[in-house]
């Protein structure tokens, strides 16, 4: 069974229970737009008291270890009870200044690795009091919105908590068009729950009025597609097209009772392409599977060919018939099909470093971008595994450079506080 995308709701101890109620129906109607993930998405509530008795549960759970370090997670408190350190009333703690929290160090807190793994859980915190940097902020894992600041106007508040979970699912990311960066990434249709000033009471009734959905075309398909190429997140249907870079001499011999209408349909693209190119397309028609060659002028020749609709075995040879990457083009070609067929490119079976950074700058650099499954990630180590000097740079500087720290306030973000790491036991409490 897939690992689930944890949000963990937390509410300090002024949050009264309609704020809860209203960020729960936020959090439930944010993963409701995503009907195709909704399997991969799981909500749990934590929380920062607990009684002796239910230290002593997490103690028996945690085998291995010693009971001491588990104890050494909680603070006693004057009236019995034990605040986990790390929770949120003990994150609050740290960043009260004057009376307000600072919310940008509540966040560093909370999280101080500077590091966002994919699989951590994203936490939702509610305070009561009112922040220094108005509403609410979020960077690319967590997200804390103030209660204080919003009244008791449940619209209005759960817009809030979405906004900031649309920048924790990169919907804004910097490489994306129609963005602004004004306190953050932020979009520029005024309509969209992503617009900087989309708090604002005409900007709210505007939306609500004319019944927009919530969040425009363009952030909902960056966060489909954090979703799944960043996230990982199987969606519901979702067809793969498994790319392979095999030898064409070395490919098995097909049999002759495979359907052969899907090969129309990769047909016009690859040829459409050639002919668009000034390159000489030729096909085996006779064979049951597709198999064409495309020849360049300086005598490359791509090698296509394909079992089925899902499956494409692309290589190709210099003119003097050594193996080589193929042509850019052709990677552009297998993305311009993958999205014609609402598929996910499948990197699982591709062998060479530079086939893979040529499919990954396709998929990145096609609108939309194409949905990557099993794709490497763009490391020193992998990068310095491509031989291609240029390749190399040019799929650093394509990858996308996801926003780190987000603010919705008109005050200036306060900087970071970057303190050591303490032992956590986030994910024992909350059901990771």
């Amino acid at each position: 069974m897939a690992k689930k995308k944890l949000f963990v709701l937390e509410f300090d101890k002024g949050v009264d229970e309609d704020f809860k109620n209203w960020t729960k129906e936020a959090v439930q109607e944010f993963i409701d737009l995503f009907p195709e993930y909704k399997d991969n998405f799981q909500i749990n509530e934590g929380k920062s008291y607990y009684t002796k008795a239910e230290v002593e549960k997490i103690i028996a759970r945690s085998s291995g270890v010693p009971s001491d370090s588990v104890w050494a997670m909680f603070e006693q408190q004057s009236d019995g009870s034990y605040l986990r350190k790390e929770s949120l009333d003990w994150s609050i703690r740290q960043a009260l200044e004057n009376g307000r929290v600072n919310t940008s160090t509540l966040l560093d807190v909370r999280h101080k690795e500077n590091s966002f793994p994919p699989d951590e859980p994203v936490l939702v915190s509610i305070i009561s009091k009112p922040a220094h940097l108005g509403y609410g902020i979020s960077n690319q894992r967590d997200m804390c919105v103030s209660a204080a600041a919003c009244g008791k106007n449940k619209e209005y508040f759960k817009d809030i908590v979405m906004h900031e979970l649309g920048h924790v699912f990169r919907a804004t990311h910097k490489n994306r068009r129609n963005v602004v960066e004004n306190l953050g990434e932020h979009c520029t249709d005024a309509d969209c729950l992503m617009y900087e000033y989309a708090y604002t009471g005409e900007a709210f009734n505007r939306r609500h009025h004319k019944k927009k959905p919530i969040f425009c075309n363009d952030c909902m398909d960056s966060m489909r597609d954090y979703m799944e190429n960043t996230l990982h997140l199987v969606r519901q249907g979702q067809k793969n097209l498994s790319v392979t870079n095999d030898n064409s001499e070395n490919l098995p011999q097909p049999t002759s009772n495979i359907d052969r209408t899907f090969k129309a349909d990769i047909r016009a693209v690859f040829k459409t392409s050639a002919e668009k190119e000034g390159s000489v397309y030729k096909e085996n028609i006779q064979s049951p599977i597709y198999s064409a060659t495309i020849t360049h002028k300086d005598g490359l020749v791509d090698h296509i060919n394909a079992a089925n609709e899902q499956e494409i075995n692309l290589s190709a040879k210099t003119k003097d018939g050594k193996p080589t990457t193929p042509s850019t083009k052709r990677f552009a070609d297998i993305a311009a099909y993958a999205h014609s067929k609402d598929m996910a490119v499948n990197f699982g079976d591709i062998k060479t470093s530079d086939f893979k950074a040529k499919l990954m700058l396709a998929c990145l650099t096609h609108e939309p971008p194409v949905k990557m499954t099993n794709a490497p990630k763009v490391t020193e180590e992998f990068l310095n595994s491509i031989k291609d000097e240029k390749l190399r740079q040019t799929l650093k500087d394509k990858t996308p450079k996801l926003q780190t720290q987000n603010s919705d306030s008109p005050q200036k973000q306060a900087p970071e506080n970057q303190p050591q790491p303490q032992p956590q036991i986030q994910g024992r409490n909350n059901g990771r």
